[in-house]
């Protein structure tokens, strides 16, 4: 019977030859980078069983089907840079402040000092900045309640470059205050720009 017949995913070499298909799993090393491609790798985990947690490709897969299914590697690709665009584009939540807190302090490359003037890029009103100011004195709690606000989308967050609470909107309000290293750190991590 044929890989037509039972409904396998294959992919057709140019000598007319067919291989099953792999599936791209996120424990692969890039040690063994002969065996990795957008549709090549292993696809058995240790324990024998399918990997049903492919990431970005899973999801591009049950979109977007494989080029054995009338899509070139290109679309693939394009799927995928999409889905990873959206996936930077998401909104950040209270429930991230840790990691944001973490991300500006990393290194101690962030300036407590500069909290009020990132929160007014951030969207933040002076009025807000003015009241964490006089509740919380010091710049570190300052900060933290400054990110705060801004995660939970007060004031005019919204309005901002970045569309709200999200890495792009962060990144930019840093580099207009001249914090360029933590802008293009959090920038590399996070929005996978090289």
């Amino acid at each position: 019977m044929s890989a037509i017949d039972k409904r396998e995913e294959f992919l057709v070499n140019a000598n007319g030859t067919c291989e099953e298909l792999k599936r791209i799993l996120p424990d692969e090393s890039l040690s063994d980078i002969s065996n990795l491609s957008l549709l090549g790798g292993r696809d058995i985990k240790g324990d024998g069983k399918i990997n049903n947690d492919e990431g970005i490709v899973g999801i591009i897969k049950e979109e977007y089907g494989t080029a054995s299914k009338g899509h070139s590697d290109i679309d693939v690709q394009k799927a995928i840079d999409e889905e990873q665009e959206k996936q930077t584009d998401k909104l950040l939540d209270i429930t991230d402040l840790a990691t944001v807190l973490q991300e500006l302090e990393s290194n101690q490359q962030f300036s407590y000092t500069d909290w009020y003037q990132l929160g007014l890029y951030l969207g933040l009103y002076e009025r807000t900045l003015k009241a964490i100011e006089e509740d919380y004195k010091k710049s570190k709690k300052c900060l933290m309640e400054c990110i705060s606000s801004w995660l939970k989308g007060e004031d005019g967050v919204r309005e901002t470059r970045g569309g709200g609470s999200n890495w792009i909107s962060l990144v930019a309000a840093l580099d207009t205050i001249g914090q360029r290293k933590v802008a293009d750190n959090i920038r590399k991590k996070y929005l996978h720009v090289l």
